[in-house]
């Protein structure tokens, strides 16, 4: 099923040409759900009226970010993400859904939500969620632009601004001048308008960064703070990847040689950590990197807030910000997943952002804290945990209320009442 199922109508007169002869009857699916769907004061409706040109012009503009601004998982989004991502931005007057486009690696998250527009006494009555490839995605959007386009030159309405940059994505740009505008969308910034010394300072760091790490340094940073990250980040690596354990090496050629690689980065995650504690002969439970696990790490602020930290080469060692203990912990463990999942050599990034090597190690790092077999076990039989039993289990692990919550969240081991009950 596609997202946009579209049918031209002849509108009523409209002033501005380009929207009046893109008038059409739209409904948007994402998963199972009509985003679409919508209660105008007791009348309920599955499609709204309204200029395709609209979305069209948002596509172009917004073709780099759609498919490579990656969003965070924890704090405020970059500075005009909403913008780029979200289509209620698109409407210039008309009410569309808010149906965001969230790229992670090789897909893009579609979401949506209900919401009430209350200028037009509108409300978008359901929430979904879709995850498309990004291939998948861009042949859509590219047709869906395309048919716009045809349908205008049909009307004889000429003199369309944004034609001439999509003519200049689909049809003149070798394969550098598209990897310099990934590199500038993941910056959030628009390639065609940059400052040429922003601009070569984008290409110089693109080139010098390491392939493994240099889009999420990309991600990560922004256009003040992309020189003083990339420095500190070639200054932290320097620090940490001459120092070894052998205890994880071992583990990790282990752990690869078993591994195909063909899950969902999440459920990589956690295969990876039940078989780093086979491979250490222990049974799910507490864990603490003392002694013989003992990882070596060093406390440096950051210059991004979206950098948590960095991990060595070829070692699980890093450099992460100042946290309490159970936070410290866990970028630890985090740090200790992306040097068991890479194959072969290369440093990585300990980041906010949501992209799938961040999310096999964030899900690597909870499995090993917080095993979801262990946890199983302390529930029992309970339907319902209250938030007093969650903070007893984590005290238990040593981690954050927050894991043991995800944990059991994520593997449906029982609801989570939100209160106490008296």
């Amino acid at each position: 099923m596609s997202l946009f199922d579209y049918k031209w109508v002849d509108a009523r007169p409209y002033p501005d040409p380009i929207a009046h002869n893109t008038m059409a009857h739209l409904t948007i699916n994402v998963g199972d759900q009509v985003a679409t769907w919508l209660r105008a004061g007791n009348k309920y409706v599955e499609h709204i009226e309204v200029p395709m040109a609209h979305i069209a012009e948002w596509i172009v503009v917004n073709w780099w970010h759609l498919y490579h601004e990656a969003d965070t998982v924890s704090g405020s989004s970059r500075s005009g993400f909403s913008s780029r991502h979200d289509l209620s931005y698109a409407g210039n007057g008309f009410v569309f859904p808010r149906v965001v486009f969230r790229p992670e690696g090789e897909h893009v998250v579609v979401s949506n939500e209900r919401w009430y527009a209350k200028h037009a006494h509108i409300e978008f009555l359901l929430d979904g969620e879709q995850t498309v490839e990004t291939v998948a995605l861009q042949k859509e959007l590219h047709d869906l632009v395309e048919d716009v386009i045809n349908r205008l030159r049909d009307k004889n309405v000429n003199d369309v601004p944004w034609i001439e940059e999509w003519d200049i994505i689909k049809n003149k740009f070798d394969d550098d001048e598209k990897e310099f505008c990934r590199a500038t969308a993941m910056l959030g910034l628009d390639p065609f308008d940059i400052e040429p010394a922003l601009a070569n300072q984008v290409t110089t760091v693109w080139n010098e960064a390491a392939p493994l790490i240099r889009e999420e340094l990309m991600l990560a940073s922004d256009e003040t703070s992309l020189g003083p990250t990339h420095e500190w980040l070639k200054e932290s690596l320097a620090s940490v990847s001459e120092s070894r354990n052998t205890i994880w090496e071992e583990v990790k050629t282990a752990v690869r040689s078993r591994s195909l690689n063909s899950e969902c980065p999440w459920e990589a995650g956690e295969k990876d950590a039940r078989t780093v504690l086979r491979e250490l002969g222990r049974e799910p439970g507490p864990f603490s990197f003392d002694g013989e696990y003992a990882i070596h790490n060093i406390e440096m602020m950051s210059p991004s807030s979206r950098i948590e930290g960095c991990v060595g080469e070829d070692t699980p060692s890093c450099v992460i910000v100042s946290k309490r203990d159970t936070g410290k912990k866990f970028l630890l463990a985090r740090a200790l997943g992306h040097y068991i999942a890479r194959i072969g050599n290369g440093p990585a990034i300990l980041s906010k952002l949501r992209t799938p090597e961040q999310s096999r190690a964030r899900s690597f790092a909870a499995e090993l804290l917080a095993p979801s077999e262990w946890l199983r076990n302390k529930v029992g039989t309970q339907n319902d945990i209250e938030q007093d039993q969650i903070y007893d289990l984590a005290e238990q692990l040593g981690v954050s209320e927050f894991t043991v919550q995800w944990q059991i969240q994520n593997h449906e081991i029982a609801r989570i009442s939100p209160y106490p009950q008296w």
